[in-house]
């Protein structure tokens, strides 16, 4: 097998694909904890796994002429988790902090509509 310098700029390709879409999920999933409705939530889910779905698809048909490869989907998935390593504490305390705000402005306006 040869591996040739266009199979290297498509795994980095794929890669930054993932950190992408896995950037566009962490955002989408901080307003996700806001909510307790299941509905909503698992409409989310289902909304998340099609980012991710048509990340892959996007980059395969962008980069690769729609050839999906196991190097570029391990890169993709690498992209993912190596995302969520690096950056997942951060992630952690934005939805803290986003969560805090909401109750704290929905706590404001609940004892503004009692006086």
């Amino acid at each position: 097998m040869t591996i040739s310098s266009q199979q290297g700029l498509v795994f980095l390709a794929f890669l930054f694909g993932g950190i992408v879409v896995s950037l566009v999920y962490e955002l989408i999933y901080t307003f996700k904890i806001i909510s307790h409705n299941a509905i909503y939530n698992f409409f989310i889910d289902f909304l998340l796994m099609l980012i991710y779905g048509a990340g892959l698809l996007i980059c395969a048909f962008l980069i690769n002429y729609g050839e999906i490869r196991f190097y570029s989907l391990f890169s993709y998935i690498l992209g993912v988790f190596l995302l969520r390593a690096v950056l997942g504490k951060h992630f952690v305390t934005l939805r803290k902090m986003v969560y805090n705000q909401f109750c704290r402005l929905f706590k404001d306006d609940n004892e503004q509509a009692k006086k």
